[in-house]
């Protein structure tokens, strides 16, 4: 029976530095000491602050005024002030939440030719607790429209309040500025 000839393994050949580090840790070590030695020689001169030396009184002077240029927006600040006018409009009511302003606000959430339409918004406007009406409105061309309108609302607050409870629903509506009846 012939034999077999058998699988030898050969040993990877040996590199001369078997450390990974050893080159950089060398390299940089003998860089430090290079660097060391040109400076104790004056060949190589690392970068200094420049020095500015000056008579006692000039150089406070001079400190003084490099200090207020350094905070000079302190100064500016107060120069920069914008008034702002107050808006009635936008002025908060007292506590309880009410306006001081003559007017109130209505969110009308639709018009409609059709009655049956704008009472089918109403009951869903109905359904998710708020005040709603429809204003029966004759144009003057002689149609009709009806509109559904929630409110009235006395403050910014309170209409906010309204819109993001219609807009969760899906309803876009529009503000209306009216004058409060006396």
């Amino acid at each position: 029976m012939p034999s077999r000839k058998q699988a030898v393994r050969h040993a990877p050949p040996e590199s001369g530095n078997s450390r990974p580090f050893g080159w950089f840790t060398g390299g940089a070590v003998f860089g430090a000491i290079a660097l060391v030695a040109l400076q104790a020689g004056g060949l190589v001169r690392l970068p200094q602050p420049p020095v500015v030396e000056q008579a006692g009184a000039e150089a406070a002077g001079s400190h003084a005024q490099t200090r207020t240029h350094e905070f000079e927006f302190w100064t500016r600040l107060p120069e920069s002030e914008v008034v702002v006018p107050d808006v009635p409009e936008y002025a908060s009511g007292s506590k309880s939440g009410e306006s001081v302003s003559p007017v109130h606000y209505i969110l009308q959430a639709g018009s409609f030719r059709r009655l049956a339409d704008a009472d089918r918004l109403r009951a869903e406007l109905t359904l998710l607790g708020l005040d709603v009406q429809i204003e029966k409105v004759t144009m003057d061309h002689g149609d009709v429209w009806h509109r559904v309108q929630t409110g009235p609302y006395q403050n910014r607050r309170e209409v906010s309040a309204a819109r993001n409870r219609l807009a969760k629903s899906g309803i876009e509506v529009m503000v209306l500025r009216r004058s409060a009846p006396p």
